[in-house]
């Protein structure tokens, strides 16, 4: 039998006091007068009632501290895991615990109701087959900084259910230490559905693109304007100078449009202007070149890695496309709507000398209006 440590003798002393005390007030209770009476039946049976209620409650707290070290460790265990089933059935959250080979050791309920798999069916599986191809890079370089020693890592992901549903996730891991020298260590998951919000914020962004577009957009002919013109003017000078590339700017003016004005109506000369930048919007080839209206009648085509001659093609591009229009023009000496095309290259751009590319292309262009319009030079 195990010795009660001091604290269980201090309980059993005060039991027995409190015992000893509680059969005196009975028996005092029981007598007649000051003097004690001899004690009845009555008095025995209170007496022994309460005996036996202390005695009980000794031998309780004896086994309590009797109990084996091993059955108190498994039912603190019971209790634990019972608490954290709760927690993990009650959160709502995605919880996913994987092994380091990348196979589901356990799933969550709202795991198996996210995914539409049984929770039986998903221990065994590999969790990268859930997620988006294009967000697994970013999720293997969380896992890798777990690996690597750090206590936690974030990361966000689409994951596919098997219906081909996808939800956005937002995640935080964590890595459990391996049991032992040859254990095994496990990432724990905790995911929640951030679908709505990432929605919200694709839907904003969506809107902002579509704002700096008008922004930057010619409400008359679609083309890009002035402004945004000038912002891809300099991130385009700016690359070629760092890259040490050719680049060529066109500035395309519309022949005798002051005349077209007077003598066909406003009306007429919108619809010719919006002619004239379709055809400048077909000339263009690649993605980097770059056409706008700066002002009025006149266009700008902006030609990054295009030296003089590839330019000067495109110049010659369009002006062959506008007289092909074919538009009466009256007050013209080619009797149809023309332009003239001023063509300015440089082999090696300077950061100093933004500017005179826009120049020099223009001056050419009144070089081609002095030559007779309808040119390129």
């Amino acid at each position: 039998m195990v010795a009660p440590n001091p604290q269980i003798r201090a309980a059993i002393f005060a039991v027995f006091a409190v015992f000893v005390l509680a059969a005196l007030a009975v028996a005092v209770a029981a007598g007649e007068g000051p003097q004690l009476a001899p004690l009845g039946p009555r008095t025995l049976i209170l007496a022994g009632l309460l005996l036996m209620t202390c005695t009980a409650a000794v031998v309780v707290t004896l086994r309590g501290r009797r109990e084996p070290p091993e059955r108190r460790l498994r039912r603190a265990i019971t209790m634990n895991d019972e608490i954290y089933r709760s927690i993990a059935v009650d959160s709502g959250e995605m919880i996913l615990v994987g092994d380091e080979e990348g196979r589901n050791e356990y799933a969550s309920p709202a795991t198996s109701e996210l995914l539409g798999i049984p929770a039986a069916e998903l221990r065994g599986l590999g969790w990268q087959r859930f997620i988006h191809a294009e967000d697994l890079p970013p999720v293997m370089a969380a896992v890798a900084r777990l690996r690597g020693g750090a206590k936690e890592a974030l990361c966000l992901f689409r994951l596919r259910a098997d219906g081909g549903e996808e939800r956005w996730m937002e995640a935080r891991c964590r890595r459990s230490r391996p049991a032992g020298p040859t254990g095994r260590g496990f990432v724990v998951w905790v995911a929640r559905d951030v679908t709505a919000h990432k929605l919200k914020e694709q839907t904003l962004e969506a809107e902002k693109q579509r704002l700096e577009v008008m922004v930057g957009t010619d409400a008359l002919t679609g083309l890009a304007n002035r402004r945004r013109f000038d912002e891809v003017r300099a991130k385009e000078w700016r690359r070629a100078c760092r890259e040490e590339a050719a680049i060529s700017l066109l500035v395309v003016d519309v022949d005798h449009f002051k005349r077209y004005n007077d003598t066909y109506g406003h009306a007429e000369g919108d619809r010719c202007l919006a002619a004239v930048a379709g055809v400048i919007a077909a000339s263009m080839r690649r993605p980097a070149d770059f056409c706008a209206r700066h002002g009025g009648e006149e266009f700008v085509v902006l030609l990054p890695r295009t030296d003089g001659e590839g330019a000067r093609h495109v110049g010659e591009t369009i002006r062959a496309g506008v007289a092909r229009l074919a538009m009466p023009h009256c007050r013209s000496e080619a009797e149809i709507v023309t332009v003239s095309v001023g063509v300015a290259a440089c082999a090696r751009p300077d950061e100093a000398a933004g500017d005179e590319l826009f120049e020099a292309a223009d001056r050419q262009m009144y070089r081609a209006k002095a030559a007779g319009r309808d040119r390129v030079v």
